[in-house]
């Protein structure tokens, strides 16, 4: 075991209120660190998030407060998706409220993509960004309400439900939405959305567009019965995904397709933590079991994408760390910049999404279920 490795597990295995001590400490820093950085958005750098703060980018966030920055958002891009006339980045086509998020020490090639519980105005965006980006597993960790409030659209079938959303009808409830928020937000430049204005287009041209136009829907169904898993205390989707081209209702082409494992946590209030770390760890190897060697990033969403998004993550490669370093995996030894592989993890991801590991009793568990799962897989 290297000495990088030994300071990880003594810090992990400190007394509880020792640990307890040193997190608080840790949180604080941790929040010290992102407000500066917030403090400069306005400013075109790393940390900018003018896009999303756009108003063609607010009518789609869920929370005002909790969005990507610019350099690392995930962008809308397929046109065989939904068609050229509904890509148009100025109309806010290809924004959608996900971070790219990558841990450090490149820890087994992980990725995921940090994204909002969706809108109902938005699950369509958000399957597109589920076969863009070669998604194999999503991991929800919220459900639809909590306290009598959405948390997160039903973006998935029920039973042996068929699923139907349709596309390219966003842009026209966008702009209503925009008409009712207009006087709710403060414009930073009122003059780049304007969804009555002509960019220019003659009639005839426009004729042609709309000539051109497809009629896409994304078709959704169960491929297996609903599994639950007592362990992780989740529900087990897998789901046939299907963009269909229906334009010609006597020929509909499949434009696209992927089978989707869907992971839906139960047992995680908003804000919160649950009481043993056990099935988040459960949760986090069903995730690695299910994830096919070469699929894109693991889609990870609360209703946010911050707290209990960002706790997952730092469990999920935190283990996925002690697991390489303790079996003596390439240089992860000797990478590790300091003891407390919970903060570097947080303060990494922060750096790419606002606010992962919002709470600091999350922050806690974080500690827990790194040490838990040490335990489990090297002690027993």
């Amino acid at each position: 075991m290297g000495t990088s490795v030994r300071s990880v597990i003594s810090l992990l295995s400190k007394p509880r209120i020792e640990l307890q001590d040193h997190a608080a400490h840790q949180f604080r820093l941790l929040n010290k660190r992102q407000s500066a950085r917030l403090s400069k958005r306005n400013e075109e750098n790393n940390y900018s998030m003018s896009v999303a703060e756009s108003p063609a980018g607010q009518i789609k966030n869920r929370y005002s407060n909790i969005i990507p920055f610019n350099r690392n958002r995930i962008r809308l891009e397929r046109s065989d998706l939904i068609g050229e006339e509904y890509l148009d980045p100025a109309q806010g086509d290809d924004y959608i409220n996900a971070s790219l998020i990558q841990p450090p020490l490149n820890i087994q090639n992980k990725q995921y993509i940090a994204t909002q519980g969706p809108l109902k105005s938005t699950v369509g965006d958000f399957w597109r960004m589920v076969i863009e980006q070669n998604t194999k597993v999503i991991v929800c960790l919220s459900p639809e309400l909590e306290n009598d409030q959405e948390k997160c659209a039903r973006y998935w079938p029920i039973e042996s439900e068929c699923k139907e959303i349709p596309l390219g009808t966003n842009r026209t409830n966008d702009q209503h939405r925009h008409q009712t928020l207009r006087g709710l937000f403060q414009l930073r430049n009122p003059t780049t959305f304007n969804p009555h204005a002509s960019h220019n287009r003659t009639s005839s041209s426009t004729a042609m567009n709309e000539q051109k136009k497809r009629n896409i829907v994304v078709r959704l169904r169960n491929i297996e019965p609903e599994r639950v898993d007592q362990d992780a205390d989740c529900i087990i989707r897998r789901i046939q995904v299907s963009f269909v081209d229906i334009t010609n209702a006597k020929d509909n082409n499949v434009v696209a397709s992927g089978t989707v494992t869907q992971i839906q946590f139960l047992g995680w209030a908003d804000f919160s933590v649950p009481e043993h770390t056990e099935p988040v760890l459960a949760l986090s190897r069903l995730a690695d079991q299910y994830q096919p060697e070469g699929a894109g990033p693991i889609v990870v969403h609360c209703s946010a994408g911050c707290g209990r998004t960002g706790t997952f993550c730092v469990v999920n490669s935190g283990m996925a760390w002690l697991c390489s370093a303790l079996n003596g995996s390439g240089d992860v030894i000797e990478e590790l910049p300091s003891d407390d592989l919970v903060y570097i993890l947080a303060d990494t991801f922060r750096k790419q999404r606002t606010t992962m590991v919002q709470a600091s009793s999350q922050f806690v568990f974080c500690y827990r279920a790194l040490y838990d799962g040490y335990k489990q897989e090297f002690e027993q």
